[in-house]
Protein backbone atom coordinates (compact mmCIF):
# COMPACT_ATOMS: atom_id res chain seq x y z
CA UNK A 1 0.00 0.00 0.00
CA UNK A 2 2.59 2.31 0.85
CA UNK A 3 4.98 1.72 -2.16
CA UNK A 4 1.25 2.20 -3.97
CA UNK A 5 0.92 5.49 -2.77
CA UNK A 6 4.79 6.55 -3.13
CA UNK A 7 4.54 5.73 -7.06
CA UNK A 8 0.86 7.55 -7.05
CA UNK A 9 2.61 10.98 -5.98
CA UNK A 10 5.91 10.15 -8.35
CA UNK A 11 3.47 9.98 -11.18
CA UNK A 12 1.79 13.20 -10.35
CA UNK A 13 3.48 15.37 -12.80
CA UNK A 14 1.49 13.44 -15.36
CA UNK A 15 -2.17 14.17 -13.07
CA UNK A 16 -4.40 16.92 -13.42
CA UNK A 17 -6.45 16.33 -10.07
CA UNK A 18 -2.96 16.22 -8.05
CA UNK A 19 -0.96 19.01 -5.81
CA UNK A 20 1.50 20.63 -7.81
CA UNK A 21 4.75 20.28 -6.54
CA UNK A 22 7.94 22.60 -7.28
CA UNK A 23 11.27 22.48 -7.40
CA UNK A 24 13.13 25.39 -6.78
CA UNK A 25 16.84 26.11 -7.50
CA UNK A 26 19.21 25.41 -5.02
CA UNK A 27 21.73 27.87 -3.75
CA UNK A 28 25.08 26.80 -3.44
CA UNK A 29 25.52 25.54 -0.64
CA UNK A 30 28.88 24.70 1.46
CA UNK A 31 30.58 21.27 3.28
CA UNK A 32 30.59 21.49 7.11
CA UNK A 33 34.45 22.64 6.69
CA UNK A 34 33.70 24.92 3.41
CA UNK A 35 36.10 22.88 1.51
CA UNK A 36 33.05 22.14 -1.29
CA UNK A 37 30.15 23.78 -2.71
CA UNK A 38 27.05 22.41 -4.30
CA UNK A 39 24.29 24.12 -6.02
CA UNK A 40 21.25 23.10 -8.20
CA UNK A 41 19.70 25.13 -11.36
CA UNK A 42 16.92 24.40 -13.42
CA UNK A 43 16.58 26.17 -16.87
CA UNK A 44 12.36 26.22 -15.76
CA UNK A 45 13.45 28.54 -13.20
CA UNK A 46 15.45 30.97 -15.24
CA UNK A 47 13.63 34.62 -15.49
CA UNK A 48 11.68 34.69 -18.04
CA UNK A 49 11.52 31.31 -18.62
CA UNK A 50 7.61 29.94 -18.73
CA UNK A 51 6.43 29.30 -14.88
CA UNK A 52 5.42 25.04 -14.23
CA UNK A 53 5.58 22.75 -11.94
CA UNK A 54 7.23 19.61 -11.44
CA UNK A 55 10.46 21.76 -12.65
CA UNK A 56 13.31 19.17 -14.40
CA UNK A 57 16.57 18.94 -16.21
CA UNK A 58 18.49 20.41 -13.35
CA UNK A 59 22.72 20.59 -13.25
CA UNK A 60 24.00 19.89 -10.07
CA UNK A 61 27.63 21.44 -9.79
CA UNK A 62 29.85 20.37 -7.57
CA UNK A 63 33.33 22.81 -6.64
CA UNK A 64 36.44 22.99 -4.77
CA UNK A 65 35.87 26.22 -2.71
CA UNK A 66 39.65 27.80 -3.18
CA UNK A 67 40.61 27.10 -6.36
CA UNK A 68 36.93 27.86 -7.58
CA UNK A 69 36.93 24.28 -10.10
CA UNK A 70 34.10 22.51 -10.98
CA UNK A 71 34.81 18.77 -9.55
CA UNK A 72 32.01 17.41 -11.62
CA UNK A 73 28.48 18.02 -12.81
CA UNK A 74 25.49 16.37 -13.24
CA UNK A 75 22.63 16.41 -15.34
CA UNK A 76 19.68 15.33 -14.29
CA UNK A 77 17.51 15.44 -18.22
CA UNK A 78 13.93 15.11 -17.69
CA UNK A 79 11.21 13.90 -15.30
CA UNK A 80 9.62 11.70 -17.30
CA UNK A 81 10.39 10.36 -21.30
CA UNK A 82 8.06 9.19 -23.58
CA UNK A 83 7.99 5.98 -26.45
CA UNK A 84 6.55 7.08 -29.55
CA UNK A 85 3.40 4.96 -28.33
CA UNK A 86 3.65 6.86 -25.28
CA UNK A 87 5.02 4.40 -22.53
CA UNK A 88 7.45 5.75 -20.43
CA UNK A 89 10.28 5.40 -21.33
CA UNK A 90 13.37 4.39 -18.86
CA UNK A 91 13.09 5.33 -14.97
CA UNK A 92 11.90 8.29 -13.06
CA UNK A 93 14.08 11.37 -12.60
CA UNK A 94 13.29 13.01 -9.79
CA UNK A 95 14.36 16.48 -9.06
CA UNK A 96 17.15 17.64 -6.25
CA UNK A 97 15.31 19.00 -3.23
CA UNK A 98 18.27 19.26 -0.96
CA UNK A 99 22.14 19.05 -1.50
CA UNK A 100 24.36 18.58 1.92
CA UNK A 101 27.76 18.57 0.43
CA UNK A 102 30.69 16.40 2.98
CA UNK A 103 33.82 17.27 4.56
CA UNK A 104 35.39 14.23 2.44
CA UNK A 105 33.85 15.54 -1.29
CA UNK A 106 30.82 13.58 -1.42
CA UNK A 107 27.43 15.19 -1.87
CA UNK A 108 24.60 13.52 -0.34
CA UNK A 109 20.63 14.53 -2.37
CA UNK A 110 17.62 14.18 -1.06
CA UNK A 111 15.23 14.31 -4.53
CA UNK A 112 11.70 14.97 -5.06
CA UNK A 113 10.62 11.28 -3.81
CA UNK A 114 11.96 11.47 -0.82
CA UNK A 115 15.14 9.27 -1.37
CA UNK A 116 18.62 9.58 -0.24
CA UNK A 117 21.43 9.49 -2.84
CA UNK A 118 25.20 9.81 -2.48
CA UNK A 119 27.25 11.25 -5.23
CA UNK A 120 31.12 9.68 -4.74
CA UNK A 121 33.94 11.91 -6.01
CA UNK A 122 33.73 11.33 -8.98
CA UNK A 123 29.41 12.36 -9.80
CA UNK A 124 28.14 9.37 -9.74
CA UNK A 125 24.80 9.05 -8.09
CA UNK A 126 24.16 6.22 -6.00
CA UNK A 127 20.31 5.88 -4.41
CA UNK A 128 20.89 4.40 -0.34
CA UNK A 129 17.52 4.41 1.11
CA UNK A 130 14.10 6.27 0.91
CA UNK A 131 12.44 6.56 4.57
CA UNK A 132 8.70 6.17 2.93
CA UNK A 133 10.05 2.29 2.13
CA UNK A 134 12.40 1.35 4.50
CA UNK A 135 9.90 1.96 7.50
CA UNK A 136 7.86 -0.87 8.37
CA UNK A 137 4.04 0.16 7.31
CA UNK A 138 2.22 0.26 10.31
CA UNK A 139 5.12 2.22 11.64
CA UNK A 140 4.81 4.73 9.07
CA UNK A 141 1.76 5.30 9.07
CA UNK A 142 1.42 5.51 12.90
CA UNK A 143 3.72 8.32 12.75
CA UNK A 144 2.70 10.29 9.39
CA UNK A 145 0.81 11.85 7.70
CA UNK A 146 -0.69 11.47 4.14
CA UNK A 147 -1.58 14.19 1.69
CA UNK A 148 -2.08 14.67 -2.11
CA UNK A 149 1.48 16.85 -1.96
CA UNK A 150 3.10 13.54 -0.50
CA UNK A 151 3.40 12.46 2.82
CA UNK A 152 4.15 14.80 5.74
CA UNK A 153 7.49 13.08 8.10
CA UNK A 154 9.52 15.63 8.42
CA UNK A 155 8.24 17.35 11.27
CA UNK A 156 11.02 17.23 14.30
CA UNK A 157 13.60 15.10 11.96
CA UNK A 158 17.19 16.01 12.22
CA UNK A 159 20.18 15.16 9.89
CA UNK A 160 24.10 15.27 10.45
CA UNK A 161 27.51 14.02 10.36
CA UNK A 162 29.36 11.96 12.57
CA UNK A 163 32.53 10.19 12.34
CA UNK A 164 33.39 6.49 14.20
CA UNK A 165 36.69 5.11 13.90
CA UNK A 166 37.60 6.90 11.06
CA UNK A 167 34.51 6.27 8.95
CA UNK A 168 32.36 9.19 8.20
CA UNK A 169 28.32 9.35 8.59
CA UNK A 170 25.39 10.37 7.63
CA UNK A 171 22.63 9.83 9.62
CA UNK A 172 18.87 10.82 9.58
CA UNK A 173 16.81 10.84 12.66
CA UNK A 174 12.59 10.47 12.65
CA UNK A 175 11.23 12.64 15.42
CA UNK A 176 9.92 8.96 17.03
CA UNK A 177 13.79 7.56 17.19
CA UNK A 178 13.92 5.73 13.99
CA UNK A 179 17.50 6.20 12.60
CA UNK A 180 18.95 5.94 9.32
CA UNK A 181 22.78 5.84 8.93
CA UNK A 182 24.24 5.63 6.05
CA UNK A 183 28.40 5.02 5.88
CA UNK A 184 29.09 7.73 2.96
CA UNK A 185 31.77 6.44 1.24
CA UNK A 186 30.25 2.71 0.88
CA UNK A 187 26.95 4.58 -0.20
CA UNK A 188 25.25 1.97 1.95
CA UNK A 189 23.22 1.76 5.17
CA UNK A 190 25.02 1.26 8.03
CA UNK A 191 23.18 -2.02 10.29
CA UNK A 192 25.67 -2.10 12.66
CA UNK A 193 23.98 -1.96 16.68
CA UNK A 194 26.87 -0.36 17.69
CA UNK A 195 27.16 2.65 15.29
CA UNK A 196 23.22 2.96 15.84
CA UNK A 197 23.72 3.54 19.65
CA UNK A 198 26.47 5.81 19.26
CA UNK A 199 24.96 7.56 16.80
CA UNK A 200 21.96 8.31 18.76
CA UNK A 201 24.31 9.17 21.78
CA UNK A 202 26.02 11.27 19.68
CA UNK A 203 22.25 13.24 18.93
CA UNK A 204 21.07 13.13 22.73
CA UNK A 205 24.87 15.12 23.43
CA UNK A 206 24.15 17.73 21.10
CA UNK A 207 20.87 18.33 22.20
CA UNK A 208 21.97 18.48 25.73
CA UNK A 209 24.92 21.53 24.32
CA UNK A 210 21.77 23.09 22.44
CA UNK A 211 19.94 23.23 25.75
CA UNK A 212 22.54 24.52 27.80
CA UNK A 213 22.95 27.57 25.41
CA UNK A 214 19.52 27.73 24.43
CA UNK A 215 19.11 32.09 23.90
CA UNK A 216 15.10 32.04 24.67
CA UNK A 217 14.26 32.39 21.45
CA UNK A 218 11.81 30.03 20.57
CA UNK A 219 10.69 31.09 16.99
CA UNK A 220 11.91 32.37 13.73
CA UNK A 221 11.11 34.39 10.63
CA UNK A 222 8.97 32.19 7.87
CA UNK A 223 9.55 33.08 4.47
CA UNK A 224 6.52 31.69 2.86
CA UNK A 225 4.14 34.14 4.89
CA UNK A 226 6.09 36.66 6.55
CA UNK A 227 5.26 36.17 10.00
CA UNK A 228 7.05 34.14 12.87
CA UNK A 229 6.40 30.09 13.54
CA UNK A 230 8.19 27.88 16.06
CA UNK A 231 11.41 27.04 15.70
CA UNK A 232 12.44 23.60 13.83
CA UNK A 233 15.98 22.92 15.05
CA UNK A 234 13.73 22.78 18.36
CA UNK A 235 10.68 20.64 17.41
CA UNK A 236 13.42 18.43 16.85
CA UNK A 237 14.78 19.14 20.75
CA UNK A 238 11.53 18.94 21.95
CA UNK A 239 10.95 15.01 20.79
CA UNK A 240 14.62 14.00 21.85
CA UNK A 241 13.93 15.72 25.80
CA UNK A 242 10.68 13.58 25.77
CA UNK A 243 12.32 10.48 24.69
CA UNK A 244 14.94 10.45 26.88
CA UNK A 245 13.63 12.48 29.80
CA UNK A 246 16.21 15.02 29.73
CA UNK A 247 15.88 16.64 33.25
CA UNK A 248 17.44 19.92 32.16
CA UNK A 249 15.21 20.29 28.81
CA UNK A 250 12.07 19.61 30.50
CA UNK A 251 11.08 23.41 30.78
CA UNK A 252 12.03 23.89 26.71
CA UNK A 253 9.76 20.94 25.99
CA UNK A 254 6.97 22.10 28.01
CA UNK A 255 7.05 25.75 26.76
CA UNK A 256 7.50 24.18 23.10
CA UNK A 257 4.18 22.33 23.63
CA UNK A 258 2.36 25.01 25.01
CA UNK A 259 3.58 27.72 22.07
CA UNK A 260 2.35 25.05 19.35
CA UNK A 261 -1.12 25.82 20.37
CA UNK A 262 -1.10 29.27 19.69
CA UNK A 263 1.52 28.60 16.42
CA UNK A 264 -0.46 28.74 12.97
CA UNK A 265 2.14 26.55 11.16
CA UNK A 266 2.40 22.34 11.83
CA UNK A 267 0.87 23.12 15.12
CA UNK A 268 -1.23 20.47 15.01
CA UNK A 269 1.49 17.74 13.96
CA UNK A 270 3.79 18.69 15.98
CA UNK A 271 1.50 18.40 19.14
CA UNK A 272 -0.28 14.49 17.76
CA UNK A 273 3.34 13.40 17.17
CA UNK A 274 4.63 14.61 19.97
CA UNK A 275 2.22 12.50 22.22
CA UNK A 276 3.09 9.46 20.09
CA UNK A 277 6.77 9.85 21.24
CA UNK A 278 7.29 7.12 24.10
Amino acid sequence: MKFTILLCTLFIAVSANATNLYFFDIKPVQSPNGKYEAEATSPHNRAGAQERAFQDEFTITFKDVESGTNLWVWEQGKFLTFNEDGSIAGGIKMSPVVLIPTDSGYLIMRDGGDSYNVFDTNGVMQTVFNPILSTPEKEWEKHTSWTTAGYIWQVGSQQGFLTIDETEYFYLRLYWGRTFIVDISKAKLETNKNIAEKTEQHIVEKIRTLIKDFDGVYDEPCDGCGGRHLREDLKAVAFVIKKHSIREGKKLMDEMVKRSGRDSSGSSDFKRYFDLVR
